[in-house]
């Protein structure tokens, strides 16, 4: 579960340039949506600011005209000159304001524009979005009275080109600073996030380590108070993993021992008792086949299947012995057990050929790295007859240089089971899903387990996978400096 978390961080971790495109993304899409906004806000506001010029504009027109009216009625001024724009022309308003004027009095009808934009250099799209937010265009009517009496109607509008040019200035204005402003943004997020994944580089390093066993590694702290509380947690899990580990490991090594007392303890009582009743049994038979006096048919044929049964039982007794405790260590070498294991599979079965090939090491193998060896060995030669449906397995045991000094155990078979890589974490899963779901295969998930549990003991590395034969390669690597550990 702990080494689960861990893989769970450290892949985590490995999204990171993925996170800083994530943020550049949200950068510069917030950026467009508030340059958006404000857009539609400046032209929102520029066109009220026309709006308001051109109501004042037509509220002005509205009073000069009825001034002149008024002039003309009293003879101060020519009806001829009616309207008169002059005025209006000479008090300078903004670009664009075109004045209108239909008379119903006989009155000559006259226009007046201010002119329009001098420049015209708004983009289409720009034309396009904002026809389609102010689609009408600012005009306004009103009727020009005077004594109860409709003299005409005076009509006040801006000039569209002009309307869209005053627009643009002022969008494009702001576009520009919204456009500096997300840059710049952009450049110290990059700089931020240089200084913040420089932490997380080294996060993930530390946990890179972490995984492959270096659980005393420990990741430096961080001035931003978020990354050192990730770091301090990650250190303090891993210092309980250690601790949990070690005394995991402490268990397991009381645990073996005291096994391995109980088989000694178990083996000496076989072999002292039933072994020694056996023995007396096939003197007593021996001696009953030897006697002078004759025998009945029937009495000599119960005395030949006695002596067949005390056979097969000290048969069984020797392999019962062998696989209790590996009584052959103690008076033969490894290579010389192994031969002997090897051989006595083969002599009592033909269904699976072992054949071992065994490389003298270099360097002496402990006493109890050599016992584990055995032990693996010989479990791996049960798994393989009882669960691989193999003809043919090799069994080679070397001294090899790297990944690191050490000696590697193998095991390969052309058996139609082939297991796919397992972690130490997986080999456990591994083994419970067999055998919650297929009991026949409850020793050899159990035999994995008790596998990287010897190993685990010796640092050493183990892994499974399909072998260059078609079905199973176990493989197994101890560190030489392991023995102090194993010993």
């Amino acid at each position: 579960m702990v080494y689960s978390c861990f893989y769970s961080v450290h892949d985590k971790l490995m999204k990171r340039h993925k996170l800083q495109t994530y943020l550049f993304a949200l950068v510069i899409v917030s950026g467009v949506l508030s340059m958006t906004l404000m857009s539609l806000f400046v032209i929102d506001r520029s066109h009220k600011t026309a709006e308001d010029k051109v109501q004042h504009a037509i509220t002005v027109v509205h009073e000069r005209f009825g001034w002149q009216l008024l002039r003309v009625e009293n003879r101060l001024d020519p009806p001829g000159r009616f309207p008169d724009f002059g005025l209006w022309q000479r008090s300078g308003h903004f670009d664009g304001l075109c004045i209108q004027y239909t008379s119903f009095q006989g009155y000559a009808s006259r226009g007046w524009c201010n002119g329009a934009a001098d420049e015209q250099n708004w983009p289409k799209w720009f034309e396009s979005f904002y026809r389609y937010l102010q689609p009408e265009p600012l005009l306004y009517r009103r009727a020009l009275e005077h004594n109860d009496d409709t003299f005409g109607e005076v009509e006040v509008f801006l000039d569209p080109a002009t309307e869209l040019q005053q627009a643009w200035d002022n969008t494009q204005h702001l576009l520009m600073f919204m456009l500096i402003s997300i840059c710049l943004t952009c450049v110290l997020l990059l700089l931020l996030l240089r200084r913040l994944l420089s932490t997380l580089d080294a996060t993930h390093r530390g946990l890179a380590t972490m995984v492959e066993g270096q659980l005393n590694h420990r990741i430096p702290s961080s001035r931003v108070q978020e990354w050192h509380n990730l770091n301090q947690g990650i250190n303090n899990l891993a210092e309980q993993l250690d601790h949990t580990l070690e005394q995991r490991n402490q268990l397991l090594i009381k645990m073996l021992n005291l096994q391995d007392s109980e088989r000694r303890h178990i083996c000496r009582e076989l072999h002292d008792e039933l072994g020694q009743a056996l023995t007396g049994l096939s003197a007593v038979t021996q001696s009953l086949s030897q006697s002078p006096e004759p025998m009945a048919a029937a009495s000599q044929e119960k005395l030949l299947q006695i002596q067949d049964i005390n056979r097969h039982l000290k048969t069984s007794l020797q392999r019962l012995l062998l696989d209790l405790r590996p009584g052959l260590l103690d008076e033969m070498s490894l290579e010389e057990s192994l031969n002997k294991l090897v051989l006595q599979w083969n002599q009592q079965q033909d269904q699976v050929f072992f054949e071992l090939f065994y490389q003298a090491p270099a360097t002496p193998m402990p006493p109890a790295i050599t016992d584990n060896v055995f032990r693996i060995t010989q479990e791996c030669l049960t798994n393989t007859f009882k669960h691989s449906g193999a003809g043919y397995a090799a069994i080679s045991l070397s001294e090899v240089n790297a990944p690191a000094p050490g000696w590697c155990l193998s095991i390969i078979d052309d058996g139609a089971i082939a297991l796919k890589s397992l972690s130490r974490e997986s080999v456990k899963q591994e083994s419970l899903r067999q055998t919650s779901s297929r009991p026949e295969n409850d020793h050899a998930g159990q035999g994995l387990l008790g596998i990287q549990e010897r190993v685990t003991l010796m640092n050493g590395e183990f892994n499974t996978q399909q072998s260059e034969l078609g079905g199973l390669a176990l493989r197994v690597f101890i560190p030489i400096a392991s023995h102090r550990a194993a010993s």
